[in-house]
C-alpha cells in the first residue's frame, strides 16, 4: 500500500469513525456488504451528523459524504449504488420559508440591506440579537447567525434606524430617528466603517431620515418626513450630501405640500429616492409642489436639483380621489421604474398600487396591462436578476389571486404563480404586512415587517424565503437496464448531467431546459462501466 492510499484509507476509517459516534446506523454487524454500505452512506447524508460537528446545513453534509464515499465503495466492492436525497424535509417551494434561517431578534427589524458576500445588515428597533447584546444595528451571515465581527463590544444606536445602504467600499450608511452613534452625537445619519464603527470623518445631522441612495460620485442623496413650514406650506426633507457628509450646496430643491387647516392637510414626505447612471434623481412620496411647480407621487431631478421637464407629470390618484403616493422605486437595467405606494389611477391608466414607468415617465402599458394590481397599499419593490418583481405590502390579492403581504410577479406584471402558490403568506399582529424586500445572489427572499408568522411557520418579523423550487436529484435506479434519475428545479432552469468513474474527470453526458414537473435522465451506457458516477449542475 503506498502513503497516498495509506493516507485515503486512514481519512475515510477516520470519517466512518465521526458517523459511529453521530448515528447508530453505522452499525455494520449482521448486515450484508449493500446493506453496510447503504448505512453509511444514509448516515453520511443524516443531518445529525452536520449538528454534531457544529457545522449547519447540506454542504457539510456533502463535504463528509464524498470523504467516505471512495472508501466506502472500496472497503465493500460495491459497484453501484444511489444516495441522492440530502435531507428528509418535504422539497420546498417558491415562496415557502428558509428552515435554515431563523435569527432571534428581541424587537423589530425595520430595514436591512445585503452586502456582495451575502450578509445582512439589519436595522430597527431592538437591543438583542441571538442572545448578543445589539442596539438597533447589526450584521448576520448568510445563515442567519450573527457576525460578532461587527458591532463588537459598541453601544450601537440610540433610535430607530429605518434606512440602511452597503456602500461599495465596505462602508454602511444609516439613516433614522436617533440622537448618537456609538456613544458620539449623530442625528439621524451616519457612516459606519466595515467593522460598525463610526466614520468620524463623515459628519452630518438632519430631520428624520426615511430613505438613502448613494450616488457613482460619493455622494449620498437622503429623503424623509416633513421638516419645515412657511405658513400653510410644509416641506419634507430631500438633500444631497458630500463624502464627508456636509450637505451640498448645488442641490438646490424643495418638495412640498399644502398643509392649510387640520381638516384638509397633507403632511409631505420623501419615501423613496433613487440614483440614475446619470446623475438624475428620483424622488417618490406624498407631496403636491416640487420646487414651486404641481407635482405628485415621484418626480425626477436634474443634479442640481431643478426638476427635469422631460419626465412626464401624472396625477396619481387614489380609488375615490385621495391623493396617490410612491413608497418605493426600483430602476431597471433598461432605465424603465418600477414602483410601488397608494394609489389607483395614473392619469386615465388604471394601476391597482404598483406600475412601471418609461425613461420619459409615461405609464408602461405592456406591464399590468389588464391586470388587477394589489389590492393594498404596496410598500416594497424589489427587482431580481431574471426580470421579475417581488412585492411587499399590505394587501390580501394580487391579480385577484390571494397573496398575503408579499408576492412576486412577472416582467409583465402578471403573476408569477410559482412563488407563494397556494401559501398564506405574513400573518399575526394587529395588521400583518411587509414592510422592506431583497434578493440574495442565491435568489433567496428576505422580507422584514410586522407579522409573527409566515406560511403558518412562527417568524418575528423577520424571514427568509426560498425563490424557487431548490435543485435537486431524486427518484434514482434501474429500469431496463439503464440507470436513471429525475432532476427537479425551477422552470427554465438549463441542467447539464455529467459522469465520471473517479470524481476528477467529468464527462457532460445531457443538456436539458427544465419544465414544470421532474426530467427523467436515463443512461443507457450504464452497463458498460465497472462503476460510474453522476451529477447534475445549472448551466
Amino acid at each position: 500500500m503506498n502513503a497516498s492510499t495509506h493516507q485515503q484509507n486512514d481519512a475515510g476509517a477516520k470519517c466512518l469513525e465521526r458517523l459511529a459516534e453521530a448515528n447508530p446506523l453505522t452499525r455494520l454487524r449482521g448486515r450484508s456488504q449493500f446493506g453496510a454500505a447503504k448505512a453509511l452512506l444514509s448516515a453520511a447524508l443524516s443531518p445529525s451528523v452536520g449538528e454534531r460537528d457544529g457545522v449547519r446545513g447540506v454542504r457539510s453534509r456533502l463535504a463528509l459524504w464524498k470523504c467516505c464515499l471512495q472508501y466506502v465503495l472500496d472497503r465493500f466492492a460495491i459497484v453501484s449504488f444511489c444516495a441522492l436525497t440530502l435531507t428528509s424535509r418535504a422539497t420546498p417551494s417558491g415562496g415557502d420559508v428558509d428552515l435554515d434561517f431563523n435569527p432571534t431578534v428581541n424587537g423589530s427589524v425595520v430595514s436591512f440591506a445585503v452586502q456582495p458576500d451575502d450578509k445582512v445588515l439589519i436595522g430597527g428597533v431592538f437591543t438583542n440579537v441571538n442572545g448578543v447584546a445589539r442596539t438597533n444595528i447589526a450584521r448576520l451571515n448568510a445563515d442567519g447567525s450573527l457576525d460578532t465581527s461587527f458591532q463588537d463590544g459598541l453601544p450601537g444606536v440610540s433610535g430607530t434606524v429605518r434606512s440602511i445602504v452597503a456602500q461599495a467600499d465596505g462602508k454602511v450608511l444609516i439613516g433614522g430617528a436617533f440622537t448618537n452613534v456609538n456613544g458620539v452625537a449623530r442625528t439621524n445619519i451616519a457612516r459606519l466603517h466595515a467593522d460598525g464603527s463610526l466614520d468620524t470623518n463623515f459628519q452630518s445631522s438632519a430631520s428624520a431620515v426615511l430613505c438613502i441612495a448613494p450616488q457613482s460620485d460619493g455622494g449620498v442623496v437622503i429623503g424623509g418626513g416633513w421638516n419645515a413650514a412657511t405658513g400653510t406650506v410644509y416641506y419634507a426633507l430631500l438633500a444631497r450630501l458630500n463624502t464627508n457628509g456636509i450637505r451640498d450646496a448645488s442641490l438646490q430643491c424643495s418638495v412640498a405640500a399644502n398643509c392649510p387647516s387640520i381638516w384638509s392637510c397633507v403632511q409631505p414626505s420623501v419615501n423613496s429616492v433613487a440614483a440614475q447612471a446619470d446623475g438624475k434623481v428620483l424622488v417618490g412620496g406624498l407631496f403636491t409642489i416640487v420646487n414651486g411647480a404641481t407635482r405628485s407621487a415621484i418626480v425626477r431631478l436634474n443634479a442640481d436639483g431643478s426638476l427635469d421637464y422631460s419626465f412626464t407629470a401624472l396625477n396619481w390618484q387614489q380609488e375615490f380621489g385621495g391623493l396617490g403616493s410612491v413608497n418605493s422605486i426600483a430602476i431597471q437595467p433598461d432605465g424603465r421604474i418600477l414602483v410601488g405606494g397608494i394609489f389607483n389611477y395614473l392619469n386615465a391608466t388604471a394601476r391597482g398600487n404598483v406600475a412601471r414607468l418609461n425613461t420619459n415617465g409615461t405609464v408602461d402599458t405592456n406591464f399590468l396591462n389588464g391586470f388587477d394590481g394589489a389590492d393594498g397599499n404596496v410598500n416594497a419593490v424589489a427587482l431580481q436578476s431574471d426580470g421579475k418583481v417581488l412585492l411587499g405590502g399590505v394587501f390580501s390579492t394580487v391579480n385577484g389571486v390571494a397573496r398575503g403581504g408579499i408576492a412576486r410577479l412577472n416582467s409583465d406584471g402578471s403573476l408569477d404563480t410559482r412563488f407563494q402558490n397556494g401559501m398564506s403568506g405574513v400573518s399575526g399582529g394587529f395588521i400583518s404586512y411587509v414592510q422592506s424586500v431583497a434578493v440574495q445572489s442565491d435568489g433567496k427572499v428576505l422580507i422584514a415587517g410586522g407579522f409573527t408568522s409566515v406560511n403558518g411557520v412562527a417568524r418575528n418579523g423577520f424571514a427568509r424565503l426560498h425563490g424557487s423550487t431548490p435543485f435537486f436529484l431524486s427518484g434514482c435506479g434501474v429500469v431496463s437496464n439503464q440507470f436513471g434519475f429525475d432532476i427537479t428545479g425551477a422552470s427554465n432552469d438549463v441542467v447539464v448531467v455529467e459522469a465520471s468513474t473517479n470524481f476528477t474527470d467529468w464527462l457532460p453526458l445531457a443538456t436539458n431546459t427544465l419544465g414544470g414537473t421532474p426530467l427523467r435522465f436515463n443512461d443507457p451506457a450504464a452497463p458498460s462501466f465497472p462503476k460510474r458516477f453522476y451529477r447534475a449542475r445549472l448551466q
